[in-house]
């Protein structure tokens, strides 16, 4: 069971009065006052800083994507009795699925809502949704289900909204949640296997998730009504339990498109009309969809040589154009769909280089990240599973990981990188106590999480997009460290119409009172 905590004290805040952050040699590490001063064991389990620590507490490495690539390779061997070959692939992806806000990254057009109000210290601001205001408070969370410690854990990736709800895949279901009050909507059946894929974006009203004992079903939902729209059992299966492994759903506009183990299809997402199907191939196989305003796919060939495509849904998903990643690479993310930004690195570092294609599919340019100087983010199994490298207007943001910088302190950052040349533009530093991760654009601002400490609260800021200026925009409860850390494990923050969301991308047989979700405002 994790650890209580004490009650909090006087909290010191080492941003200056006006909001702004003070030189980092000017910044107060406030231990007499704190009452977290003395040093406070972490939340029991193994998973539980996940949410707090993510430079540390979850690798950077999309670990579900390489044991896909090899479960490709040894899909080969199934004609000949490789079976065993593919099961021990599928067995160690399922072990290490991900670890550490994409849909929000895709948002750019609505970006720039309008200048924050004078002062910076988000006064008078609003949202589309909820009021604006300084201190966070609980609104609600929902339990998660317990999971039998035969199946270790399960993946619940899949938050949608809608009107006024906010739509969770769970365990089992797809459950519709009253943003405000947190009070169930409605509820759909999706039995399935511990790893069924969900899409992550929406079109009009309808999303998709997979479901069945072997994943071999899609049904795409009404997300307003709480509806079934349609059901469709995917085609190639032999009724095996790996026939549908390692799977990606994406959605762009009107066209749903599935990859798995050993082939892909596209559908119409408003009535399940099939657009394409292609059967495994002994040279070159779809390795994934990313959706959003565009659909491009990655085509992995025998783990030797990758390339990406931009997709046609109009004429059945045939390429508009291809780029080749650079020979001995591989194909880790695609960060955006429009512009068509990537990320390649090796098996044993995926997230080296940023690469961002232009509308012919040449490449603009190229960032280099070296190894271990950012934070990248990754629910680690999908195209899309990068949710903290977001992209504007004019420009890729990009989160730094944590250097310690002496006792009880470490500095993270975020940098941003124009989207025309690729060239640094600023560095926005966090203050000693805290790690930092973009989440969103609020109110024409780049929105960052600064999550809870042992030694200080969690509070959210806006950093100027022209200059990385940051300034406090709200902070969380006092309590908000040890009250996180027992309801999710492993999680990833979201901003959504000022409302922050705490996002469980798993749960675990391990630890009870584990949550889906929380909500706060």
């Amino acid at each position: 069971m994790p650890q209580s905590f004490p009650p909090p004290g006087p909290y010191q805040d080492p941003r200056e009065a006006d909001g702004t952050v003070p030189p980092f040699h000017a910044r107060p590490v406030p231990r007499e006052q704190n009452p977290y001063a003395q040093p406070v064991p972490p939340p029991a389990g193994p998973y539980a800083q996940g949410s707090f620590t993510p430079a540390t507490a979850e690798p950077s490495s999309p670990v579900g994507r390489p044991g896909k690539r090899r479960g490709r390779q040894a899909a080969a061997g199934r004609r000949t009795g490789g079976r065993a070959v593919l099961a021990v692939a599928a067995a160690v992806a399922l072990l290490l699925v991900g670890v550490g806000v994409y849909a929000l990254a895709k948002g750019a057009p609505g970006h720039r809502s309008g200048p924050a109000a004078a002062g910076g210290t988000g006064a008078g601001l609003l949202t589309a949704g909820r009021p604006y205001r300084p201190d966070l408070a609980y609104l609600w969370n929902k339990t998660a289900d317990p999971v039998a410690a035969e199946d270790g854990q399960y993946d619940t990736l899949g938050l949608w909204f809608v009107g006024r709800y906010a739509v969770k895949n769970e365990i089992g279901k797809v459950v519709a949640y009253d943003i405000d009050t947190g009070a169930r909507a409605w509820s759909i059946p999706a039995p399935g296997r511990r790893d069924c894929s969900a899409a992550r974006d929406s079109y009009a009203g309808l999303t998709a998730v997979q479901y069945g004992t072997s994943c071999e079903k899609v049904m795409a939902i009404d997300l307003a009504a709480g509806k079934v729209r349609w059901t469709v059992a995917l085609p190639g299966g032999t009724g095996g339990q790996l026939d549908f492994a390692f799977s990606e759903m994406a959605i762009s506009g009107d066209t749903l498109a599935v990859d798995w183990l050993t082939g892909s299809a596209g559908y119409r997402l408003s009535d399940h009309r099939p657009l394409w199907h292609s059967g495994y191939d002994a040279s070159c196989n779809t390795d994934g969809y990313a959706g959003g305003a565009r659909l491009v796919s990655v085509v992995n060939c025998n783990a030797r040589a990758y390339e990406v495509e931009l997709l046609d849904p109009a004429r059945h998903g045939a390429a508009t154009w291809k780029w080749s990643a650079p020979g001995g690479t591989v194909m880790s993310a695609v960060v955006s769909t429009d512009p068509v930004i990537v990320m390649i690195g090796t098996q044993g570092v995926p997230y080296r280089d940023v690469i961002a294609l232009d509308d012919a599919g040449h490449q603009r340019w190229r960032i280099s990240l070296g190894s271990g100087k950012y934070h990248i983010d990754s629910d680690g199994n999908e195209l899309q599973a990068v949710h903290n490298v977001l992209v504007s207007g004019d420009a890729v943001y990009l989160s730094l990981g944590r250097d310690t910088a002496g006792q009880d302190r470490s500095i993270g950052g975020i940098v941003a990188f124009g989207l025309a040349d690729g060239r640094q533009r600023w560095v926005a530093k966090s203050d000693a106590l805290h790690s930092i991760t973009a989440i969103g654009f609020q109110d024409g601002k780049l929105l960052a999480y600064e999550p809870p400490d042992p030694l200080a609260r969690g509070w959210l800021v806006a950093v100027d997009p022209a200059t990385g200026a940051i300034r406090r925009y709200a902070t969380l409860p006092v309590d908000s460290y040890s009250r996180l850390g027992q309801l999710v494990m492993r999680s990833y923050p979201l901003w959504h119409n000022g409302s922050l969301y705490i996002v469980a991308r798993s749960v675990y047989a391990t630890t009870g009172h584990q949550a889906y979700l929380v909500a706060l405002g």
